[in-house]
């Protein structure tokens, strides 16, 4: 049995205690708040407070597997050209070399603005934010916090909301800057490219004619994503170079299998979890399409979810859940998700008691990467 080093050793216990100790008392300070049911729709409470311990929290996460990787990219990337292969797209390698090197204002900026569009998504869904970032939060922040991705996805599903505003006065200027948001989430991480050629499927009504068709074009799409990948992406990143990641992902994919040690039986709780909200859902908003209750913003996650999840299907049976193909599409569910659950509670389509044991049979499965690193190490 090959052991599969699904939490690499990237970082000392007493890292995983201080990120362990930041989450539980974020959860634990403000989960009656986020809990509770507002009086009225308009009883939303603001709690800047809130989001900066979460700003924090994504900065300093050093327990992540992407901290020193990243680091190492942004000094190594002051006073050098940009194709000299440091796996990071433009936009970062010349954010290095303007902070010169400095990785803790790196982290401030690229989090920050990543947790400011992440806010602009839920506020663009007409979500109460700062309810919707604590369900995230307690479920899926490590996503958030492991790789820059986090920043492109929040930018893409900002525009992409604001791209599917209902009728207003200022739906044009409003739909060109979700357009040019999800454009520019493409530079801001490479696997965004997959993500924005799903948008045009998005804007075929998912109903029993159509999704065969739309379905379809997922599967399509992941049979040919590399080639769609090399043709759209040379003008971004050294072929050479991305070639080599290619191969570099795939060898590891094939290279390790799933274990049944302690380790393994952690991977396994959390994947048999994760994906519950995504379930919840779907089955909860397709009745409610269909009866015309839903708004065209929330509507269209839906739609981009569902495909999503068919990708991410296809890459988990291709690849496997070792692959970087799997997971970097997985964690871009992870805002949907967010926006998807937290607009059937504000709007009582899911009950209190349903919607808090739900946030906590998640939330549980969030805390394996603490559980095993402090108790287990």
């Amino acid at each position: 049995m090959i052991d599969f080093p699904l939490l690499p050793e990237v970082a000392s216990k007493s890292a995983w205690i201080l990120g362990g100790v930041m989450y539980f008392s974020i959860i634990f300070l403000y989960y009656k708040w986020a809990l509770a049911r507002p009086i009225s729709p308009s009883d939303y409470s603001k709690k800047n407070g809130f989001v900066f311990l979460v700003f924090i929290y994504c900065v300093l996460a050093i327990y992540t597997g992407d901290w020193s990787h990243l680091q190492m990219a942004v000094r190594e990337s002051v006073g050098t050209e940009y194709m000299s292969g440091f796996g990071v797209e433009r936009v970062y390698h010349y954010l290095a070399n303007i902070l010169n090197g400095n990785y803790l204002l790196f982290r401030i900026i690229v989090w920050g603005t990543g947790l400011f569009f992440l806010l602009q998504s839920f506020k663009a869904s007409n979500l109460d934010p700062y309810r919707c970032l604590f369900f995230l939060f307690g479920i899926y922040i490590t996503a958030f916090a492991y790789s820059r991705s986090g920043a492109a996805h929040a930018i893409f599903y900002c525009g992409f909301v604001l791209l599917y505003q209902e009728k207003r006065p200022d739906v044009f200027p409003r739909r060109i800057i979700g357009l040019a948001l999800i454009i520019a989430s493409v530079f801001l991480h490479r696997s965004m490219l997959i993500l924005v050629a799903f948008v045009p499927l998005t804007m075929i009504p998912f109903n029993r004619k159509t999704s065969v068709f739309i379905l379809l074009g997922a599967f399509v799409l992941a049979l040919f994503w590399r080639r769609l990948f090399s043709g759209a992406m040379e003008f971004m990143v050294n072929l050479e170079e991305y070639a080599f990641r290619i191969e570099n992902y795939e060898e590891l994919a094939r290279s390790q299998h799933l274990s049944f040690d302690l380790n393994g039986l952690f991977y396994l709780w959390y994947k048999g979890i994760i994906h519950v909200p995504f379930w919840v859902a779907i089955v909860n908003l397709y009745k409610l399409i269909n009866q015309g209750e839903v708004p065209l913003s929330v509507q269209a996650i839906f739609r981009i979810s569902i495909i999503l999840y068919v990708f991410i299907i296809i890459m988990l049976l291709t690849y496997g859940s070792a692959s970087a193909f799997y997971y970097r599409y997985e964690n871009m569910l992870y805002i949907a998700n967010s926006i998807m659950i937290c607009y059937l509670y504000q709007n009582g389509h899911i009950l209190r008691r349903k919607y808090s044991m739900l946030f906590w049979i998640c939330a549980l499965s969030q805390c394996k990467d603490f559980i095993y690193r402090i108790f287990f190490i």
